[in-house]
């Protein structure tokens, strides 16, 4: 399986060759329906691609918004928590389909920040599998090591010295570390609401922990949507003081006494 599946509409496979030939020379496999064999299921094959990548990047163009297969995929991969959005020149990020429009998008021409976006999940997947093993007998819920390393992260971003250099490349590294977060409580959540704990203190610790996310994504939520429109020093200087304190939240909440 591949670390990097493109969507796109079919007549435009120009576009998805040539970011699939940056992102192979960056040394990522990448799959687009062009591996697909003759006697493959068509369906069935990019619903396991889909699955299994590191990251499912959605070129959106003004026709592909109108394409329900490319509509599909990008649920699929949203739902997964790997969605990259990226736009072509002469789409309106306002016409996406819902709800997408709301998600951040990054330019289809800025292959430094969607190569970026990929390292920083393939690398993201890579730390979580090794130390997903020895957290099991610290944490009752698997996905709370996930939400613990994902709110340590943005709050290491928050501390950046070096910030104010980009502002714009800074608040996209802020952006997909607060979503980042966001998938861990999501992931989170869905285990807690199924898990069977049985010691005392493990459920008041969860009954906690939910309620600081609670607090806590109402954060993460508003500070994305403002960093998604506004580049400014003083917005980013806001959401960089904000997101930092609900990482802090999260990650002390996180690590039980």
């Amino acid at each position: 399986m591949a670390d990097v599946f493109i969507s796109y509409f079919k007549p435009e496979h120009f576009l998805t060759k040539a970011l699939a030939d940056d992102l192979e020379a960056a040394g990522f496999s990448v799959w687009w329906d062009t591996n697909l064999l003759g006697d493959d299921s068509f369906r069935d094959v990019i619903d396991d691609e889909i699955d299994a990548c590191t990251r499912a990047i959605i070129i959106w163009t003004p026709q592909s918004i109108t394409r329900p297969w490319v509509v599909a995929e990008a649920d699929h991969a949203n739902r997964l928590g790997k969605l990259i959005n990226t736009v072509a020149l002469g789409v309106d990020i306002n016409r996406l389909p819902k709800p997408f429009g709301i998600i951040n998008a990054l330019a289809l021409e800025d292959r430094r920040k969607i190569i970026a976006t990929v390292r920083r999940a393939k690398d993201r997947g890579a730390m979580a599998a090794h130390t997903l093993g020895a957290a099991r007998d610290k944490f009752p819920i698997g996905g709370a090591i996930f939400l613990l390393g994902a709110a340590e992260r943005l709050a290491a971003q928050t501390k950046r010295e070096d910030w104010e250099n980009d502002l714009e490349d800074y608040a996209i590294h802020l952006i997909t570390a607060a979503e980042e977060v966001l998938e861990a409580i999501t992931m989170f959540e869905t285990q807690a609401d199924f898990a069977n704990i049985p010691e005392f203190a493990d459920r008041v610790w969860v009954r906690r922990l939910k309620g600081v996310i609670a607090e806590q994504r109402k954060t993460l939520t508003k500070e994305i949507n403002w960093l998604q429109s506004h580049n400014t020093h003083g917005v980013v200087t806001g959401a960089r003081g904000d997101l930092r304190f609900a990482a802090e939240q999260i990650v002390e909440a996180c690590r039980r006494t």
